[in-house]
């Protein structure tokens, strides 16, 4: 990246599991890290955490194993607490950087809108701002939404797409999740790329050292009682999501920014 004649290598972090991990590593290697200097890219490795077999929280066991519990990955929430306890993120505010951008691997087409993202954050202030797709009425993706408590505080956040529509007839919507005269629902969908502003990031994660709040994520198979894990064992598990960091902001001035991707 050139800014003003500078050139500035921008860092890169990727979080991996135990499942990633290894071929990660060797992906970065045998293709020479992309054209990056291997110093620039950081490789922080989440924890597994154990899976629930039903809802009085037993522990799930491996089927083939009945000796091993099930575990899995906690959830893509826990790059905040690895960013935190890391100390990459002092160490950026140190070298002068002031924003700092989190996507999934699986929305490449996101990079069209970061340079227009950014500018938006940095021009209107923004702590916080994400970005978003158009999305169908009860597309299986989760919704960007304005909250409004009783007491009138508000709150930028997105509902999971299994929650928005029972949520809005609830709430005095009886069509609940229906595309408006766009043809669109009027809740865009989250694909989970953010960008926030490095200092009160960091003031926000001292609160907690960078712990988010957990949730129980329960999916059952049809006509059983029991969850499910994307392996397909029936377990379910405490999981943590990037975007819940949105719920620990004590007053958020965040932004919807809209993106054709």
């Amino acid at each position: 990246m050139v800014d003003e004649g500078c050139q500035t290598k921008i860092p890169f972090v990727i979080m991996t599991s135990d499942d990633t991990n290894a071929l990660t590593i060797k992906l970065l290697e045998s293709n020479s890290y992309f054209g990056m200097e291997p110093s620039q890219v950081k490789i922080l490795k989440q924890e597994k955490v154990a899976c629930l077999a039903d809802n009085d929280a037993r522990l799930a066991l491996d089927p083939s194993d009945k000796y091993k519990i099930q575990t899995k990955p906690h959830g893509h929430g826990d790059v905040h607490s690895l960013l935190y306890s890391s100390g990459l993120l002092e160490q950026w505010k140190t070298e002068g950087r002031k924003w700092v951008l989190f996507f999934q691997d699986t929305n490449g087409l996101l990079f069209n809108a970061i340079p227009s993202a950014l500018g938006v954050s940095a021009t209107k202030g923004y702590n916080v701002n994400s970005l978003a797709v158009p999305r169908k009425a009860k597309e299986t993706i989760g919704g960007i939404t304005k909250l409004t408590h009783v007491d009138g505080r508000t709150m930028v956040i997105n509902v999971e797409y299994n929650q928005l529509d029972p949520l809005l007839r609830a709430t005095g919507h009886p069509d609940g999740d229906s595309n408006c005269e766009t043809g669109y629902s009027p809740y865009p969908g989250n694909i989970n790329q953010l960008i926030l502003e490095l200092g009160p990031y960091i003031e926000e994660l001292k609160k907690t050292h960078g712990a988010i709040s957990e949730f129980v994520n329960p999916k059952y198979l049809e006509g059983a009682c029991w969850f499910i894990t994307v392996r397909g064992f029936g377990s379910g598990y405490g999981e943590e999501r990037m975007q819940s960091y949105l719920l620990s902001i004590s007053s958020p001035t965040n932004c919807l920014s809209w993106s054709a991707l």
